[in-house]
């Protein structure tokens, strides 16, 4: 009983972590009968940065452009290898809609919430995403012709040469249509394309 509510005092206080299954808690009450053989504890779990919850950084999570706090929890959890606690990744989804990465849509559940409410949770990107830059960090930004990112997948062995060390990053987003509703076939015959140059590429 001793070792018992001294475990549960420090996973409610946040010096460790509570594994047990499928069961992640951190930073919470651990309800009666979580104490097995198979339960371990744990360092306290990194925070997730809100960038980490977008499409192209967690793409388990986004099978459709509306995507829930249940299946963002489930993909880090299959990304991370271990189930993570929901408190930790409240607080990543939090920060990300606070930072207007990520916002809810209009017949979401209430936010926040908890683990059993996180199903109802809906949640999209915005149509106009500005990913906050450390001012240590510079970029470059325009919309390209075809022949200009040619021109600059020829050029691609000197930018990198130049930026040696400078952990360069490139993003890229390809836009369809223009107004009208794209045919499905259009849109298949695009995504076949783009999985065999790059399977993170895929037009939602």
């Amino acid at each position: 009983p001793v070792v018992e509510h001294a475990i549960r005092e420090a996973v409610k206080a946040g010096s460790t972590w509570f594994i047990s299954g499928p069961v992640s808690m951190f930073r919470e009450e651990l309800p009666a009968g979580m104490f097995t053989d198979a339960a371990t504890l744990n360092q306290p779990p990194a925070d997730i940065a809100p960038t980490a919850l977008l499409p192209q950084n967690l793409p388990g999570a986004w099978s459709q452009p509306i995507t829930t706090a249940a299946a963002i929890s489930q993909a880090l959890s299959v990304a991370h290898g271990k189930a993570l606690p929901w408190t930790t990744v409240k607080a990543a989804i939090d920060s990300a809609i606070r930072a207007r990465l990520l916002e809810m849509v209009s017949d979401s559940g209430p936010w926040p919430c908890d683990w059993p409410g996180s199903a109802s949770v809906r949640l999209q990107v915005p149509k106009e995403v500005v990913i906050p830059l450390p001012p240590t960090r510079k970029y470059a930004e325009a919309e390209l012709q075809p022949s200009e990112l040619q021109d600059i997948v020829d050029g691609l062995g000197d930018l990198v040469r130049a930026g040696a060390g400078l952990n360069l990053r490139f993003v890229l987003r390809l836009e369809a249509g223009d107004g009208d509703k794209m045919k499905s076939e259009q849109v298949s015959k695009l995504n076949q394309i783009l999985a065999k140059l790059c399977s993170k590429l895929r037009l939602q």
